[in-house]
Parts: structure tokens; C-alpha cells; sequence
């Protein structure tokens, strides 16, 4: 009778653990570990039960691990992907922002890490040339300002200096080039203008002085 019972109670526990083999094999694990302790409540002396829910449980845990990982793979893609076209169209700031986005995701990775540097390195040499052109186009508003201030107080020569130094600034700008041509025509006639006014005088002194000795 005791032998009887034994072998029900072993068939049982038998039944229970195959079941849940079978669920951990499936990958099932919360059922398994619910299976696996149905099993211990038959047979509580065994350890087989136990080790198996702790081997269900360190699956399920490498499983979740393994899952966020490729999901964070699956993001981090579509991140770099997102950089990297918006590199291709010289949206450095976007650009950086993404791919330290994806950095985020997987630090080890170390395609982001040479994208993030080799972007920053574009932004500084693109920060450096802004400046540089805004310097540029400040000295070049002054030197136009000062030739227009020189032309208004009809210091010709002044102005024209002040225009080469422009067009060296800007080679070949139409606009100074005419304002150039324009200080240049004005010199001329400035000239032309006072030459004759000194030949005017030159002559006027020479008649006043044949009359000054015609009168003596």
C-alpha cells in the first residue's frame, strides 16, 4: 500500500516536472516556474525543482536583457541612420545632436563616438569661418563707409584708396568697382577743375602785371 502510494505520489511529481521542461524549453518561463514549484509541493525533498526555477529565472532575466538590447540596437540604427543623412546635408548641429543621442543608447559603440568628434571638429572650422567672414564684412562696411565720408567731403584720393582696399577684401565686386570708376572720374574732372582755375589765376596775375608796369 505504501509502495502504491509512493509511485502515485513519483507519477505525479514525474507528470509535474515534464511539464514543466516542457515550458521551459518553450521558453515559458513564468509557467514553468509555476510547474516547477507545483512539482516541489509533491515531492518537497527534491532539488531539481529549485535548480530548474533558478535556471527559469536566470533565462527569463537574460531573455528581457537580451530583448531591451535589441530594441536599443533596433533605436540606436535608426538614430545613426538619421545622422548620417542629416550630415550629408551639412546640418552639423542636428547632426551632432543625433548621433550623441545614439551614443547614449550604446556608449560602446564607437561609430557615434568618431562621428560626434569628427563633427564637433566640423562645427569648430565652420564657427572659425563665420567669424572670420563677419570680420571680413565689417572691415569691408568700413572701408566703404569711409570712402562714401571721403566722396562727400570731395576727398577724392581718399576714397579711391579706401575702394582698392574694399575690392581687396571683395575681388572683383561690381558695385565697388563702380563706385571706384565714379571717385576716379570725380579726381579727374577735381583736377582737370583746379588746373584750370590755377591757369585762370596764372593769367590774370600776368595781365595784372603788364598793366602794373604799362601804368608805371
Amino acid at each position: 500500500k505504501e509502495e502504491a502510494a509512493a509511485a502515485k505520489v513519483q507519477a505525479e511529481y514525474d507528470a509535474a516536472i515534464e511539464k514543466a521542461d516542457q515550458l521551459l524549453a518553450a521558453e515559458q518561463f513564468d509557467a514553468a516556474i509555476t510547474a516547477y514549484q507545483e512539482a516541489q509541493t509533491i515531492k518537497p525533498g527534491e532539488n531539481y525543482p529549485a535548480e530548474q526555477m533558478a535556471k527559469a529565472e536566470l533565462s527569463k532575466m537574460e531573455k528581457r536583457e537580451a530583448a531591451e538590447q535589441a530594441k536599443k540596437e533596433e533605436q540606436y540604427n535608426t538614430l545613426i541612420a538619421k545622422a548620417d543623412d542629416l550630415l550629408s546635408k551639412s546640418s552639423l548641429d542636428e547632426a551632432l545632436a543625433t548621433y550623441q543621442e545614439a551614443s547614449a543608447l550604446l556608449p560602446s559603440e564607437k561609430y557615434a563616438l568618431k562621428q560626434i568628434e569628427e563633427v564637433q571638429a566640423l562645427i569648430a572650422e565652420q564657427r572659425k569661418a563665420e567669424a572670420e567672414q563677419k570680420q571680413l564684412e565689417e572691415q569691408l562696411r568700413s572701408y566703404l563707409e569711409l570712402a562714401k565720408d571721403a566722396s562727400t567731403q570731395e576727398n577724392f584720393q581718399l576714397a579711391i584708396e579706401n575702394y582698392n582696399k574694399a575690392l581687396e577684401l571683395k575681388k572683383g565686386d561690381q558695385q565697388v568697382k563702380d563706385l571706384l570708376k565714379q571717385a576716379e572720374l570725380a579726381l579727374a574732372q577735381q583736377e582737370a577743375k583746379e588746373a584750370a582755375a590755377k591757369k585762370a589765376q596764372a593769367a590774370l596775375e600776368e595781365k595784372q602785371q603788364e598793366y602794373n608796369e604799362w601804368v608805371d
